[in-house]
């Protein structure tokens, strides 16, 4: 009888100890490559009359309902997509239809709303059935009923600016290292936000800053040039701008363009254009945490809550994290925008 009592004890404590590891594993999956193979497919602007801009599309290479997420790059959508082909393909891996408009056209609409609303409008009428017509899957089916917006840089400024004209079927702001106005010395007076005044929308959001977002990537006196995110313009500045519960998951150690392709990671810190991360962990344990935080806020606003403690949990983030919340009524917040 002692010995079938130690043995229950043995089993008691190896199940208290395995299922927090089980619960560690499953929210550590957000920041590995996911179950699905991914294509990515460009869409010539110059061979769709309908669009007056590239479209660049990753998703997964497989039979299902996936939500969609529209994704504007740095300057306005102006940088390719390729240039986050890495972290665009994590995030599809994980059963997303990620769409990435580009026009080199910088500074003119691309920080107005209008032109991603007729795209928006393009997409959902064409997008599915030209992905299978080039190689997805047929029975690839795009849930229009849950989508999300996603930015980088002054990318940002352009879906917020399309968010105070139209919610749409938008549940949730996904903002990495977010930049306001159209040139980084806040010249041209075009802004999204205006502190101290807050947005027009209340939305689930999820800003990601970098650390050294407003380090100049040469700093005074060796040179002149200005952060790629100036703290005036930048990440608290939308933080404090959201009226929804928001999320601010700051990557205390790394730069501003330290999530693009290796090689371009490389070229702008020879540039010394942006301050960028040196030592520690490598810039490709940034790109995953990045995805895996992405699709951990996108899951867990639309129904799996236990993801959101990959952005409530340092202990839960593969990179050294500042952690800051507001709005959260509910332990759960719920994927809706309101306008």
């Amino acid at each position: 009888m002692a010995f079938r009592s130690l043995l229950f004890i043995l089993v008691v404590v190896a199940l208290a100890w395995i299922q927090p590891g089980s619960c560690q594993d499953d929210l550590a999956d957000q920041f590995l490559p996911g179950p699905y193979e991914t294509q990515t497919v460009v869409f010539d602007k110059d061979d769709i009359l309908a669009i007056d801009h590239n479209i660049y599309v990753y998703g997964p290479l497989a039979a299902g309902n996936f939500p969609i997420i529209y994704f504007s790059s740095s300057l306005a959508g102006n940088v390719p997509a390729t240039a986050y082909k890495v972290l665009l393909e994590h995030i599809a891996s994980h059963g997303y239809v990620v769409v990435c408009p580009a026009k080199l056209n910088w500074p003119g609409t691309e920080y107005e709303a209008q032109w991603l609303i007729d795209l928006h409008n393009w997409v959902e009428s064409n997008l599915l059935i030209n992905l299978i017509n080039m190689g997805f899957d047929a029975e690839l089916k795009i849930d229009f009923a849950t989508e999300f917006v996603m930015g980088h840089s002054a990318g940002n400024h352009v879906m917020c600016e399309y968010l105070k004209a139209t919610c749409g079927n938008v549940q949730g702001f996904i903002m990495m290292s977010p930049v306001d106005g159209v040139d980084e010395l806040g010249i041209i007076k075009k802004f999204c936000i205006e502190p101290p005044s807050q947005v027009s929308f209340n939305i689930p959001t999820l800003v990601i800053p970098a650390g050294l977002d407003s380090v100049p990537g040469i700093a005074p006196p060796k040179g002149l040039t200005a952060p790629c995110a100036p703290e005036e313009l930048s990440n608290r500045r939308f933080y404090d701008g959201m009226i929804g519960p928001t999320w601010m998951v700051n990557a205390t150690g790394y730069g501003h363009a330290d999530l693009l392709e290796p090689g371009l990671v490389d070229l702008v810190d020879e540039l010394k254009y942006c301050a960028f991360h040196e030592g520690g962990d490598p810039d490709e344990v940034y790109r995953r945490f990045l995805g895996g935080s992405v699709v951990s806020f996108a899951k867990g606003i639309m129904g799996e809550c236990n993801l959101l403690q990959n952005l409530e949990d340092s202990a839960n983030i593969p990179v050294d994290t500042r952690i800051e919340m507001k709005g959260m009524e509910d332990d759960c917040p719920v994927g809706s925008c309101e306008n």
